[in-house]
């Protein structure tokens, strides 16, 4: 969504833009009459999209610091980072140094501040291995708003370019994809220079393509590729952010489907979810390596190790048509589109946490996890009451009708968070792993428990304040306006 005039009309926006140019002018300037200080390393350097030298000055690292944090927080309707910001401000330095001086500095904010709205105004969308979801074979797409679980090959439409190289293969889809900066730049080099015939690269490791050698001459280097794996399954995820902070937008609301799909998995009367609650959750995207190894000796056997799969969700009819007729796209398109000040806005900033949990291997990881997702969910602003007591009695309400449920509920929920405690302020690992099991059956509970009974779309504030009433043992009356 676009946000008119949010930076150019802010006048500090303007000043912070103004003072990194004539920073980066006296950088480049220093740069030029301080090379021997630089030389020997009492003056750091960075260099500028064309290759020109700068001298990283105190003034213009506080320039950079200041207008990346003012346009950041001024862009709330886009998940923006700092180095989206920066990259936009040395482009267009590198643009005016060419052609203008210190005295454009109010055309070069105005350029500037252009530039990130109409960047702010962009919608992307991102396609990553999915190594957690898989599709039934009668089963093409997942579709829960945002985020979607689909086949590799179908997105190829979308996604691929004239110059890629698509190799299909038995575990999924292979990308050759030309990288134009570099094989400009390594083209017609002698391959000799690169016995690996890779380079390293921003976006990964590159192969180098190498031509047909000549009567009597060594190879010469045509381009460079990057390869990519996609398994048969994928996540498309259509993500509110700058570029920057892309990759790490959708993994989140990818984390937040996660908890969903399991929270919603059809499971029979009686029977605990999908592997139980001491199951490592595979990484939604990254595939477990099978020479991540160990052995271990001087204990009463020898045991070898290898890496194994995790636990994975496997979407067939059953479960399609189940998250259908309870709407989990209306759900989750609700927690992802949440407004501020919302439940919705705290189930979302809660289930990724959840999911976290439940992909970490050690003990300690997976509790620290669940109650970051419990205090995320919970934690209110009075400021009077231990958060400890305020999530153990609101999370006991949300769970019993029964006072004395309640309370023996409540006593367990803070004996568990002292362990939190101690985890986190003394770095005390012992927790056992039934504690973390039991946290993550009881978080897994709460959480379905607010999802099916509250409207999440109300206010944070007015949930909390009925579950403050009820805590005392009155009923609880999750949608009383």
């Amino acid at each position: 969504m676009a946000q008119k005039n949010v930076l150019l009309g802010d006048g500090n926006a303007r000043e912070a833009a103004k003072e990194f140019l004539l920073a980066a002018f006296e950088g480049r300037q220093q740069f030029k009459e301080r090379y021997e200080e630089i030389m020997n390393g009492d003056l750091p350097v960075i260099f500028g999209p064309g290759g020109e030298g700068i001298a990283s000055t105190p003034r213009l690292q506080h320039a950079e610091t200041n207008l990346a944090a003012i346009c950041v927080k001024l862009l709330t309707k886009k998940i923006a980072s700092e180095g989206d910001i920066l990259a936009a401000a040395w482009a267009r330095f590198d643009e005016f140094a060419k052609r203008a001086g210190e005295e454009c500095s109010a055309e070069f904010a105005d350029s500037l501040l252009r530039q990130l709205q109409t960047d702010a105004a962009a919608e992307p969308v991102h396609f990553m291995p999915n190594y957690a979801v898989s599709l039934a074979e009668n089963v093409r797409n997942l579709d829960l708003g945002v985020v979607q679980v689909c086949a590799t090959e179908d997105i190829l439409p979308e996604v691929k370019q004239d110059d890629w190289r698509i190799s299909p293969n038995e575990n999924g889809i292979r990308f050759r994809i030309p990288h134009r900066q570099v094989s400009k730049m390594l083209a017609g080099e002698s391959a000799d220079s690169f016995p690996s015939r890779r380079v390293i690269a921003p976006e990964g490791m590159l192969d180098l393509v190498l031509r047909e050698p000549g009567s009597g001459s060594s190879q010469k280097i045509a381009g460079a590729v990057l390869e990519l794996e996609f398994p048969k399954f994928c996540w498309r995820v259509n993500v509110n952010a700058l570029h920057g902070a892309v990759a790490e937008e959708a993994l989140w609301l990818v984390n937040i489907t996660m908890s969903l799909v399991r929270l919603f998995y059809p499971k029979r009367d009686g029977a605990v979810p999908l592997g139980g609650f001491s199951a490592r959750e595979n990484h939604p995207t990254l595939k477990i390596e099978p020479q991540q190894a160990s052995i271990t000796l001087g204990t009463a056997e020898t045991s070898p190790k290898g890496s194994h799969s995790g636990l994975q969700y496997v979407i067939g009819d059953a479960a399609k048509e189940h998250f259908d007729k309870i709407g989990l796209k209306s759900i989750a398109e609700a927690i992802s589109n949440a407004s501020p000040k919302t439940v919705a806005e705290r189930l979302g900033q809660g289930l990724g946490w959840l999911s976290r949990g439940r992909q970490a291997e050690s003990r300690s990881e997976r509790f620290l996890y669940f109650f970051t997702s419990l205090e995320a969910l919970l934690s209110s602003d009075d400021k009077g009451t231990p958060i400890g007591q305020t999530i153990s009695r609101h999370a006991a309400v949300i769970m019993f009708n029964d006072p004395h449920q309640r309370a023996l509920l409540a006593k367990e929920l803070q004996k568990l968070y002292g362990l939190r405690s101690s985890l986190v302020h003394t770095g005390k690992r012992n927790v056992s792993a039934a504690e973390a099991a039991r946290t993550q059956e009881l978080l897994e509970t709460l959480y379905l428990a607010v999802l099916q009974k509250v409207k999440i779309t109300d206010k944070f504030e007015n949930f909390s304040a009925r579950l403050a009433e009820a805590s005392y043992g009155l009923p609880w009356l999750p949608d009383e306006n």
